[in-house]
């Protein structure tokens, strides 16, 4: 099953590339992609974890160590001392509590909090070996923690290396979020960052920036200039970030208007009372423009994109 999915997963990348088939590889360099991806999978699963937060958000994490020790992104763990349950493959669940966060590069660490004499955890083994268009793959708790459909995996191509980040085409959406990216020998080389403008298009943390940094993030050091571990502006239950001229909804709180509403992680918010809300700037004048009594309202009109298409919803506010 795990061997026809993933031929089938590579077969769909290779021919939805752009590039023919036959000018990539030969049938037998087909073959054995298939079968390092076949290999790889079952350990990168069970060393994934869905990273569930409080309020009801989630993001994703992946175990490097049999002790627990885990990478993720900073804007997920928010902030050093965080605590937050972690979810593995088998369904099996830990406390587990925020490490060292550099929120310039978005890297964060994390330690699961297992009962005493625990068995080691499975965990994958990290690399730093990387180079431009290589097939890789991501793993991801995509939409939120869904044990009967599994952990999603997802081919890609890596299009942009630079110090402190890497991009490729695979697809993400929120959820993804702190998941990791392996090659296809299951060795990890990157954490997902941030989903782009559209869901192709990724930008995820080199495993560099965390074993140049391993001392400090396990000593539980924040540091950096930038607000990912601020995880952006909550608005009516919808935690919101913003990214390349788009706010991008990191998570949504269980009950709260936007997800009574069905606003969905992995959205983007575009619209708020029919105006543009392209940065958190623009939101917040829109806001406050609200302030006025006359204006004031027990429903908000919000216009979200998702994969693509674009949807109307109302957000009802208690009195």
């Amino acid at each position: 099953m795990i061997r026809h999915l993933a031929t089938t997963l590579l077969f769909c990348s290779l021919i939805t590339s752009g590039e023919p088939l036959t000018n990539l590889y030969s049938f037998d360099d087909f073959q054995k992609l298939s079968e390092s991806l076949t290999k790889a999978i079952p350990q990168a699963k069970a060393s994934t974890v869905c990273i569930e937060l409080e309020g009801g958000g989630s993001g994703s994490g992946v175990i490097v160590s049999p002790e627990g020790l885990l990478l993720t992104a900073a804007h997920v763990s928010q902030k050093v001392g965080q605590q937050f349950e972690v979810v593995l493959a088998d369904g099996s669940r830990y406390p587990a509590i925020a490490l060292g966060l550099n929120t310039s590069t978005d890297a964060a660490m994390a330690k699961i909090l297992p009962a005493v004499g625990h068995p080691a955890f499975p965990f994958s083994p990290l690399s730093t070996k990387s180079e431009l268009r290589q097939y890789v793959f991501s793993l991801g708790h995509s939409g939120g923690l869904d044990l009967e459909r599994g952990i999603v995996a997802r081919l890609a191509r890596i299009l942009e290396i630079t110090p402190t980040s890497m991009k490729t085409d695979g697809t993400l959406i929120g959820g993804d979020s702190g998941g990791p990216l392996f090659d296809l020998q299951g060795n990890l080389i990157g954490i997902h960052s941030r989903v782009g403008k559209l869901t192709n298009s990724n930008t995820h943390i080199p495993i560099d920036n965390y074993k140049n940094h391993w001392d400090d993030l396990l000593n539980r050091k924040l540091w950096g200039d930038s607000t990912y571990a601020n995880a952006g502006l909550l608005f009516q239950g919808m935690r919101l970030l913003e990214q390349d001229d788009t706010l991008q909804i990191f998570s949504v709180d269980t009950d709260s208007p936007s997800d009574i509403a069905g606003v969905r992680a992995g959205d983007l918010l575009v619209e708020v009372q029919n105006s543009p809300t392209q940065t958190l700037k623009a939101l917040m004048e829109i806001l406050a423009s609200q302030e006025n009594p006359e204006q004031i309202t027990n429903e908000i009109n919000i216009a979200i994109r998702r994969l693509g298409e674009d949807l109307n919803l109302t957000l009802t506010i208690d009195e």
